[in-house]
């Protein structure tokens, strides 16, 4: 009976530290001198063969969750008009990642200045 009630402890244990899809990356991003950002922009993370992305609200907010806990990942943001940032670095731990900063355009380009 007791040897049942250790094995239930333990594979209990095991199922609540097991980690699994539980990072999130979350922030805001700025245009530059307070301008607007062009409604319908993605920040688009990519973690391996993990792809996700968000629409960055009116406000310059966004949240993706469900990422694979540390692993390296990159992001990428995205306007309407196809101009897009280079892909930007960044480790998903196993909680809460912020990501903020401000975003210029030049050319075709999106120049990301982390905040």
């Amino acid at each position: 009976m007791k040897i049942r009630g250790c094995l239930l402890v333990i594979f209990a244990s095991l199922l609540i530290s097991a980690p699994g899809f539980a990072s999130e990356v979350r922030g805001s991003f700025l245009s530059y001198n307070g301008g607007q950002i062009p409604r319908g922009t993605e920040i688009k993370v990519h973690c391996g063969n993990f792809h996700k992305s968000a629409v960055i609200q009116s406000n310059g907010s966004y949240s993706i969750r469900g990422l694979p806990p540390s692993r390296g990942c990159a992001y990428r943001i995205e306007y309407p008009d196809g101009s897009m940032s280079k892909p930007m670095a960044f480790n998903s731990g196993s909680g809460v990642v912020q990501i903020n900063g401000e975003l210029r355009k030049y050319k075709n380009r999106i120049l990301v200045i982390s905040k």
